[in-house]
């Protein structure tokens, strides 16, 4: 077949339905090839739309006749991803739905309608917006300014929900808390109070709610515009299509994530995704929740103090309604010579620390609470300094050796050694075996023991996430460094 465009012959060999039997053809081949006979104006569209679905293509670009509904789909869905405007989304479908009409018209065998199978849904105000400035607010620390703060946790409130609109939110009560998980559960326990109605402390008695919404939606876009997205207010449009982006953001299917948001407009190619079926809307939001907060549940430890149990602990969170975070208090069975039989006690293997599991931004509401009988250690002893974190494998690592410190040894009558505060010295048996540490106390001796000269060390070991703690050892399986 030849040719003739720009003044130039050219020839132009093509594979229709009979040659590709014989040779299958890439489907983005032969649209590459119809596209080199365009006019020029029109190549420059209808060649970034070939790019555009050439890059969503996993795996190769399929043969002509293996093409498609699916590829379109798998195209959709990037486009999807990557913040598409609805608009530019179409026209592309429109240009490669073009192309696939003047590849039939070549004698190919092709659907031309493969690529126009998604319904064309206008978008009504172009909202687009960039995940950004709500990460930079949701991993950064509370503003100082109490009226920032509030705006700043009901926007956090309404992303963590799924973009619910403020108007909703304004009408929460108390007794609207309980209903809350993860992060939105811990926003809504910092605004917990018998002496109001609502939830939040928006003066609801006294002001029209359309007010209110109208001045928080203001508040909130000047915070979102502050970090750099340009955005000036918090509409319900704004709201999902912030959290659609989050979502996107995290990594969640775009048919999941436009399951959870239904027809409502995003102005992104997220419309034109088919929705999944069957899909965990709460299971969603708390994932979403915790990539925007960044705020995964770690281990700490809190200090009791003195007389104070873990009971009592759990007394006092209970009784303000806050969630009681999983917690780690190992118990040891001590086993010690009476007489001529043997006797067992279980106690506390550290009686006054406590391990808790819990998000960074739930340790302030939980201290405030227990404040006057636990703290939190620390990375050092500055009040300013971030709290000391466990990690999950240093934590395994010692609930192991805990869960194996049993007391199927026999304290025996040891042999007087010359030890003494600020000795360093090494567990020579038993689950803790290896460990080394330094003397810090010499208590007296314990009631019942075979020798009133047996002696009991207090050792202090230094972990590797900064917090100090002691155990008491016998000396009969201590050495000298």
């Amino acid at each position: 077949m030849q040719l003739r465009y720009n003044g130039l012959n050219c020839e132009i060999e093509y594979k229709t339905a009979e040659t590709e039997a014989a040779a299958p053809v890439s489907a983005v081949d032969v649209f590459e090839d119809i596209l080199a006979t365009l006019p020029l104006k029109t190549r420059g569209s209808y060649g970034k739309a070939l790019r555009a679905f050439k890059k969503s293509l996993q795996g190769g670009a399929p043969t002509l006749s293996a093409l498609s509904v699916s590829h379109v789909k798998q195209w959709i869905a990037a486009m999807a991803t990557d913040g598409v405007r609805l608009s530019t989304a179409c026209h592309y479908l429109d240009c490669m739905s073009a192309l696939a009409g003047k590849a039939v018209e070549a004698g190919y065998a092709l659907d031309r309608e493969v690529f126009a199978h998604a319904p064309q849904r206008a978008a009504s105000g172009e909202i687009v917006t960039s995940p950004d400035a709500l990460l930079a607010i949701g991993r950064q620390a509370r503003p100082g300014n109490a009226q920032c703060a509030l705006s700043s946790d009901l926007l956090l409130f309404s992303q963590y929900s799924g973009g619910m609109p403020l108007g909703e939110i304004i009408k929460l009560e108390q007794a609207d808390a309980g209903t809350f998980r993860g992060p939105c559960a811990e926003i809504a326990a910092r605004y917990r109070s018998e002496r109001r109605r609502a939830l939040f402390p928006l003066s609801q008695s006294r002001r029209a709610h359309a007010s209110i919404e109208a001045e928080q939606s203001r508040r909130i876009g000047a915070l979102l515009s502050s970090a750099g997205s340009g955005l000036r207010d918090y509409s319900p449009g704004v709201a999902v299509a912030l959290w659609a982006a989050a979502a996107l953001a995290a990594g969640i299917e775009p048919s999941i994530v436009r399951a959870c948001i239904g027809d409502a407009d995003t102005g992104t190619a997220l419309q034109l995704v088919d929705p999944a079926s069957g899909v965990d809307v709460s299971a969603v939001h708390l994932s979403v929740a915790s990539f925007v907060s960044h705020a995964p549940e770690r281990w700490h430890a809190m200090r009791l103090r003195r007389g104070i149990l873990p009971a009592d602990v759990e007394a006092r969170i209970a009784a303000a309604g806050l969630s009681m975070p999983a917690t780690f208090y190992p118990m040891t069975e001590v086993v010690r010579r009476v007489g001529h039989r043997m006797q067992r006690d279980i106690r506390a293997f550290i009686p006054d620390v406590l391990f808790f599991k819990t998000t960074d931004t739930a340790i302030a509401p939980l201290l405030r609470t227990i404040g006057d009988i636990a703290w939190c250690y620390r990375e050092t002893n500055s009040p300013q300094s971030p709290y000391a974190v466990i990690s999950d494998a240093q934590m395994l690592a010692f609930q192991r050796i805990i869960g194996s410190f049993t007391p199927d040894v026999e304290l025996m009558r040891p042999t007087l050694r010359d030890l003494g505060i600020g000795r360093r010295v090494r567990i020579t048996a038993g689950a803790m075996c290896g460990y080394e540490g330094v003397i810090h106390d010499v208590p007296a001796s314990l009631p019942g023991h075979l020798c009133s000269k047996r002696r009991i060390f207090s050792i202090s070991f230094l972990s590797d996430f900064g917090m100090q703690w002691s155990v008491d050892i016998d000396e009969a399986f201590i050495e000298e460094l």
